[in-house]
């Protein structure tokens, strides 16, 4: 496993962690679910050996990756819908209407993080 999709992979369960804090509200809850897909996407991108820039597009990640024959799996929220928490509204409160479902978010983590630890581990076995 190449040393920066490890790193990515332990820096994005550390944002994971986050979602499981009750105290901390909804908003930091989002930032960090969104850092933790970015982090589990550039980490599959390392393990290709494809450059990535240093933002927070997730758009641009996902197709870069559905490019090279990726396919994601489904989740309960569209990794899209997070982007504004780690842009926009990191520095100022969501519209009210913005609600985070706090258990959909952890589930979308964890089942991206489960696609990548396994396509991760398929790579290194074709090597």
């Amino acid at each position: 496993m190449d040393s920066q999709t490890r790193t990515l992979l332990k820096k994005s369960a550390e944002d994971e962690q986050i979602l499981f804090i009750s105290t901390i509200s909804d908003t930091i809850a989002a930032f960090h679910a969104q850092q933790a897909v970015e982090k589990l996407m550039k980490a599959l991108l390392a393990e290709l050996g494809i450059d990535y820039p240093k933002f927070h597009d997730l758009n641009w990640l996902r197709a870069r990756l559905e490019s090279v024959g990726e396919v994601f799996p489904a989740t309960p929220v569209d990794f899209a819908e997070f982007i504004p928490f780690a842009t926009v509204w990191r520095y100022d409160d969501p519209p009210e209407e913005v609600v985070l479902d706090r258990a959909k978010a952890v589930d979308t983590v964890r089942i991206l993080r489960e696609f990548v630890v396994k396509r991760v581990a398929e790579l290194n076995r074709q090597v």
